[in-house]
């Protein structure tokens, strides 16, 4: 038993570094050898949080299929969408979304996906969060909105793409 819990632990580990590397021929194969989608590293990084972090939405969609949870988070209290977010990555942003990742989910110091996206100045991922319903009125512990990142930014594509949805 103690081998296969071993074997086990080596294709999760695998399977990390093939999301890691964004190598989705390795991933579909290691998911077909019952590898564990939630299965994090020490610093609780699942596979789905590489691929999203990294950007592979064919990844996150093979994830996805294999049963990801969306709502898995790190050491720093990010998900999946949130690291997609903080890159700028519209297309797993969209996936993750279409999969029903929670869309107004706070990360440790209080923020969405939608204020991460604003605070590093990526318009496209403001939209896509605001058309798959993110909520743009929400405010950080310091009260501050995805708006008020992006006016400190200023950051006048940000702020185009937040639109009227900023919150008041």
């Amino acid at each position: 038993a103690a081998q296969a819990g071993g074997e086990q632990s080596v294709v999760n580990e695998q399977l990390r570094h093939a999301a890691v590397l964004g190598d989705s021929e390795s991933v579909h194969v290691l998911l077909a050898r019952n590898a564990d989608a939630d299965d994090a590293d020490r610093e609780g990084r699942t596979p789905l949080i590489e691929a999203a972090w990294r950007g592979y939405p064919g990844i996150i969609n093979a994830l996805v299929s294999a049963g990801a949870r969306m709502d898995a988070r790190d050491s720093s209290g990010k998900d999946a969408l949130s690291w997609a977010a903080i890159n700028g990555h519209v297309t797993v942003i969209r996936a993750l979304a279409a999969a029903g990742a929670p869309l107004n989910a706070r990360d440790r110091d209080g923020l969405t996906a939608l204020m991460r996206a604003a605070w590093n100045g990526h318009d496209r991922a403001v939209a896509a969060l605001i058309a798959a319903g993110a909520d743009a009125g929400l405010r950080d512990r310091a009260g501050r909105s995805a708006f008020d990142y992006a006016r400190e930014q200023r950051d006048g594509r940000v702020l185009a793409a937040l639109g009227n949805s900023r919150g008041q």
